[in-house]
């Protein structure tokens, strides 16, 4: 439908109108499904390969940090060994200590040159997700 739109110069909700009824044989029907497939399996392969670059790129980064000695890195680094959770593509800690809490989302950001998103559980926890998919090795293990 987006060639159709494209080539007559309408919308896609016109295009989509416009064919609703037309009824497509299973040869068709079978060409449909395996072009969005493709899509669907090519879209996935470039996501992953973009996430495992800044991967790449943030343990590249955690290593240097950790070869300076900066203390900042690793008091965060002690404290997320700790007290964080170690999945890849996240950063996680909780801590009943609201004041550890403020202190590793402040490491973690003054040490951060990727873009981070922090959101703070209730009272007593504090949630560190990064954006850029690829912090988890700069505070924890290598991947």
């Amino acid at each position: 439908m987006k060639a159709i739109a494209r080539e007559v110069g309408a919308s896609l909700s016109s295009v989509s109108r416009w064919v609703r009824d037309v009824e497509l044989t299973e040869e068709q029907q079978t060409t449909l499904e395996l072009q969005a497939f493709n899509g669907h399996v090519k879209g996935r392969a470039v996501n992953s390969a973009t996430r495992r670059s800044a991967r790449v790129l943030a343990q590249d980064e955690g290593r240097q940090l950790a070869e300076r000695r900066e203390a900042l890195h690793v008091a965060g680094c002690m404290l997320y060994w700790a007290e964080g959770a170690k999945d890849r593509n996240q950063i996680r800690f909780t801590n009943s200590d609201p004041e550890m809490a403020r202190f590793f989302v402040s490491s973690f950001e003054r040490t951060s040159t990727s873009k981070t998103k922090t959101s703070r559980s209730p009272a007593t926890s504090s949630q560190t997700t990064s954006n850029a998919n690829a912090r988890s090795s700069t505070f924890g293990s290598r991947r």
